[in-house]
C-alpha cells in the first residue's frame, strides 16, 4: 500500500465521514483503524513469509524514488467510491515490481472473497489463479477508496456531494498492512520510506 500525505489522508477521512453521515455506507475511513491508502497489491500471505515480504519490500523501496501522482476524478467501481490516481509509468513500474517479487511468497493462497470465482470472466479467473488478485498488471487501478455504499442508487448524489478536487500528491511511504473487510487497512505492520 502507498500511504498518502497527512493532508490528503485528513481530507479523505473527513469526506468519508461526511459521506457516512449523509448516506448508508459499509465503512468510513478512520486513522489507525481504516487507513486511507492506494493498494499496490492485495494478497493472502502465509504468516511464515511475512519477514520475507518485509525484506523484499525493503529492497524495492531502497531503489524507488518518491512518486508524484495526480489524484484526479472521483469515481466508483460497483459500490466502492474512489478518488482515482493517475497511473504514471513510475507507479505502474512499482506495482509490477511488487507483484513479481511478492506473488511467489503467497504460495498460491487466495483471499477468502476470491476463493469462489463464479461470476468472473476468464481473464479475471486466470489473474486470481496466477496472482491471487484481479487488479494486477494491465488491470491495475490505482485509487484511494473513500467508502463502500449500501445503495448503488445513491452514487450520483454522492458524487455531487464529495469535495475532492484534482491535486498532486507525492507518495513517499509504502506500507505492509493487514487487510480488513471491504479492502480496508486496519493495521500497518511496517512502513518503508521511498528515496
Amino acid at each position: 500500500m502507498l500511504l498518502p500525505s497527512k493532508s490528503t489522508a485528513n481530507l479523505t477521512i473527513s469526506q468519508s465521514k461526511k459521506l457516512g453521515k449523509e448516506f448508508p455506507v459499509n465503512f468510513t475511513l478512520e486513522s489507525g483503524k481504516r487507513n486511507p491508502h492506494v493498494t499496490l497489491y492485495q494478497l493472502e500471505l502465509p504468516v511464515d513469509n511475512v519477514e520475507k515480504v518485509v525484506d523484499v519490500l525493503s529492497k524495492i523501496t531502497d531503489s524507488t524514488i518518491k512518486l508524484k501522482v495526480k489524484l484526479n476524478k472521483k469515481t466508483n467501481h460497483q459500490n466502492f467510491i474512489f478518488w482515482a490516481c493517475q497511473k504514471t509509468k513510475d507507479l505502474q513500474k512499482l506495482h509490477e515490481e511488487i507483484v513479481k517479487a511478492v506473488n511467489p511468497l503467497r504460495q498460491n493462497l487466495l483471499l477468502p472473497e476470491l476463493k469462489n470465482t463464479r461470476g468472473l470472466n476468464a481473464k479475471m479467473k486466470k489473474m486470481v489463479k496466477d496472482y491471487g488478485y484481479t487488479l494486477v498488471y494491465d488491470e491495475f487501478l490505482p485509487h484511494i477508496t473513500i467508502s463502500n455504499v449500501k445503495n448503488i442508487g445513491d452514487i450520483p448524489s454522492i458524487m455531487k456531494s464529495l469535495k475532492l478536487e484534482e491535486r498532486e500528491e507525492i507518495f513517499d511511504t509504502l506500507a505492509l498492512t493487514t487487510l480488513g473487510p471491504f479492502g480496508t487497512v486496519p493495521k500497518i505492520l511496517k512502513k518503508f520510506k521511498l528515496s
